[in-house]
């Protein structure tokens, strides 16, 4: 399944959404298209929970960011707002 077109196609609210080392899989357009979608499906006061490597995590964020090959979008803690 398609994450944009089910969460589109379907009006489903979550109380969490968990997603462990999915985003650096998907390109930046997909993530931006995505987490609106995702916020959307929550009910009132839930929460999503998001885990994936810190490019610049000395020295782990680099080879585990670039040792996998389908990796695509990098990330680092300016990037990420709480």
């Amino acid at each position: 399944w398609d994450s944009i077109e089910f969460l589109s196609n379907h009006d489903i609210k979550y109380d969490l959404i968990i997603m462990k080392h999915v985003l650096e899989h998907m390109d930046k357009q997909y993530i931006s298209n995505l987490i609106p979608l995702l916020v959307q499906s929550l009910r009132t006061w839930w929460q999503i929970l998001v885990e994936i490597p810190n490019i610049m995590n000395y020295p782990f964020g680099y080879y585990m960011f670039f040792g996998d090959f389908s990796h695509y979008t990098a990330f680092n803690l300016s990037l990420i707002h709480i």
